[in-house]
């Protein structure tokens, strides 16, 4: 269903529930050929697409493996696909623009961007410190709160204890920030990343 330059990434982003590999035949319109075998997976709630990348990647190999087996025993029965399909996503190259984060959405939405572009390219923010100076913030893993946002609370707006947690607002609910890295820094635990800088 997705097809394009990065179809793992958005699988996570649009929050979809499964995904899986196919062996695919090739014809000179690309990812038109006919389809060998499938093999679907269920997504964790906490996938990121680095993890996704590399679960897929032994289930494709085997189901690889399995092809090759079935197109010497002369068994495999050809599909074709039904590229009139209107429910067919495209999975386009990302951009600088798809990583910055839009607060004023969801918390789920927001979560599942982080989750889809982790370890790499990987989303981000700007965030002010005390001397208000605007900083770049790579967010890695992040957790949604069930804590709603007060609806007089613009979104993008964080709140901290300058010692456990870095929460951000989002239309709905605060978004909990578990693993980010100051431009210029090294990834960090949000508990690590609060006692060098005080917001």
């Amino acid at each position: 269903n997705y097809r394009g330059a990065a179809p793992i990434n958005w699988v996570i982003i649009n929050g979809e529930k499964t995904t899986g590999v196919t062996t695919f035949k090739l014809k000179h319109a690309i990812d038109t050929g006919n389809i060998l075998l499938q093999q679907a997976i269920d997504i964790q709630p906490n996938d990121t697409v680095g993890k996704l990348h590399d679960t897929l990647m032994q289930v494709g190999g085997s189901l690889m493996v399995e092809t090759l087996e079935k197109l010497l025993d002369n068994t495999l029965v050809e599909q074709n696909q039904n590229l009139a399909d209107t429910t067919l996503r495209h999975a386009n190259k990302l951009f600088k623009e798809t990583c910055e984060i839009d607060f004023s959405k969801s918390a789920e939405q927001v979560h599942n961007l982080v989750r889809g572009l982790s370890p790499s390219p990987t989303a981000f923010t700007s965030i002010k410190d005390k001397k208000n100076v605007a900083k770049k913030i790579k967010f890695f893993e992040t957790a949604c709160t069930n804590n709603k946002v007060p609806t007089e609370n613009a979104t993008n707006n964080f709140v901290t204890d300058n010692k456990t947690f870095l929460h951000f607002a989002c239309v709905d609910y605060y978004i909990a920030v578990l693993d980010l890295q100051l431009e210029g820094k090294k990834r960090m635990s949000v508990v690590d990343f609060l006692r060098g800088v005080e917001l």
